[in-house]
């Protein structure tokens, strides 16, 4: 889909970890000291579902988390025009482990990886509506 947003490529899906439109559960390593990871732990295990592998090619764009499989950038974040960006090639919001089946809510009990990837998504909205940290 040829947004225009990302100066450099997404190239996907990734067919070694899944061809799409598979659901399986992969690893992302964590990186960098922007505010959206600073602090959290990794590596986080999260759903792939067709998401690309970005390359970006200039401009200031950080790499927030990598494929575990490949290292592939798997999460960045920028700036662009008067806003701020933050793409990803899995799905922050849904667990690991029940990759076949749609979604969870955000809410309720839930393990220490799904926390980890529920907080990357909520720094990251966070980040991208200009809110600070809480």
């Amino acid at each position: 889909y040829p947004l225009g947003l990302l100066d450099g490529l997404a190239t996907g899906p990734i067919q070694a970890i899944a061809p799409w439109p598979t659901r399986v559960p992969t690893q992302v390593l964590l990186e960098g000291s922007h505010p959206i990871v600073a602090g959290l732990r990794g590596p986080l295990r999260v759903p792939y579902q067709g998401g690309p592998a970005f390359t970006p090619e200039r401009g200031e764009v950080d790499v927030l988390a990598r494929f575990a499989s490949g290292g592939g950038a798997a999460l960045v974040a920028f700036v662009t025009g008067k806003g701020r960006v933050v793409l990803s090639s899995v799905h922050l919001e849904g667990p690991p482990d029940e990759a076949a089946k749609p979604a969870a809510p955000i809410h309720g009990p839930e393990r220490a990886e799904e926390r980890g990837a529920r907080e990357l998504l909520a720094r990251a909205l966070r980040w991208a509506l200009f809110r600070p940290p809480v």
